[in-house]
């Protein structure tokens, strides 16, 4: 593996402030973009915006989805046009199309566990109706 937290142009999107493996954020997809993260093998950002968050191996992050400061466990599929923000999202959980999370702490602490400091929890294999 090959670390870097330097700016890198790949065919796929500009990576800046990352440390990532030498393989492309995306495979086929469209260019994202992805400022102080770590993305770890297997995982697909597809023109879409991750900052300062950790994103786990299986994890799908669909066009136009913005995740910010966020934590994101394996096997999560992050719909498009999706928003999460400050959010820790456990294993295989599907978050549908335009989902805003992490954006209003009152409905949030109504669907979900949010911590004093407003940080929002998705439990482990969460279903969205």
């Amino acid at each position: 593996f090959f670390f870097s937290s330097r700016r890198r142009h790949t065919r796929y999107g500009t990576v800046t402030g990352v440390q990532t493996c030498a393989l492309p954020i995306c495979v086929g997809g469209e260019p994202a973009f992805v400022d102080g993260s770590l993305l770890s093998q297997g995982s697909i950002v597809s023109g879409s915006h991750v900052e300062r968050s950790i994103i786990s191996p299986r994890v799908f992050i669909d066009h136009d989805a913005h995740v910010t400061d966020s934590i994101i466990m394996e096997g999560v599929h992050i719909g498009a046009g999706a928003r999460l923000n400050r959010c820790i999202v456990d294993k295989n959980v599907v978050i549908p199309n335009f989902e805003r999370i992490g954006l209003d702490r009152v409905a949030d602490s109504e669907r979900y566990t949010v911590s004093d400091n407003g940080i929002v929890v998705i439990e482990k294999e969460r279903r969205f109706g």
